[in-house]
C-alpha cells in the first residue's frame, strides 16, 4: 500500500481556516434559491436571477421527454435507410433547443421578462412541434 514519510497539515489547515467562498446558484438548492431571491426583493434588487436558475433545472429535467416525442416522430417519417438525414435532424432539434435555452435563460436573468415564461419557452416550442407532428403522423 502507499506509505508517505512526512505529513503536510499546515497546508490543509490554513486552507480551513481561510474565509469559505461563495456558494453560487448553481450549487444552491431549491429553498436557497427562494431565500436569495427573498432577499434580494427585500433589498429592492431584482430576483430574476435566482428564480430563473430555480426554473431552468426544471424546465430542463423535461427536456428528454421533449426529445423523446420529436424523436420518435421524426422517426417514424424518416424514410428507411436514411440515416444521415435522421442524425442532421437530431442535431438541429438540440442545436436549436439548447440555443434557445441560453438565450432565453440570458433574457430571464436580466430580468427582461417572466423567468417563469422564458425558461419554458423551448420546451412549450419543442411539445408544440412535436404534438403537430404527432396529429399529422396520425392524419396519415
Amino acid at each position: 500500500w502507499l506509505k508517505f514519510n512526512s505529513k503536510d497539515y499546515e497546508g490543509a489547515l490554513k486552507a480551513l481556516e481561510e474565509k469559505p467562498r461563495a456558494v453560487t446558484a448553481y450549487e444552491m438548492t431549491f429553498n436557497e434559491l427562494e431565500e436569495k431571491a427573498a432577499e434580494a426583493l427585500n433589498q429592492n434588487s431584482s430576483p430574476a436571477g435566482w428564480r430563473t436558475e430555480k426554473n431552468r433545472r426544471i424546465a430542463v429535467a423535461f427536456a428528454p421527454l421533449a426529445f423523446i416525442l420529436l424523436g420518435t416522430v421524426l422517426g417514424i417519417r424518416v424514410k428507411r435507410g436514411s440515416r444521415s438525414i435522421g442524425i442532421g435532424m437530431s442535431l438541429i432539434v438540440i442545436f436549436s433547443y439548447y440555443g434557445l435555452l441560453v438565450s432565453m435563460v440570458t433574457l430571464s436573468s436580466r430580468g427582461i421578462f417572466s423567468p417563469l415564461l422564458l425558461t419554458w419557452t423551448p420546451n412549450l416550442i419543442a411539445f408544440t412541434a412535436a404534438g403537430e407532428l404527432w396529429r399529422r403522423a396520425a392524419a396519415l
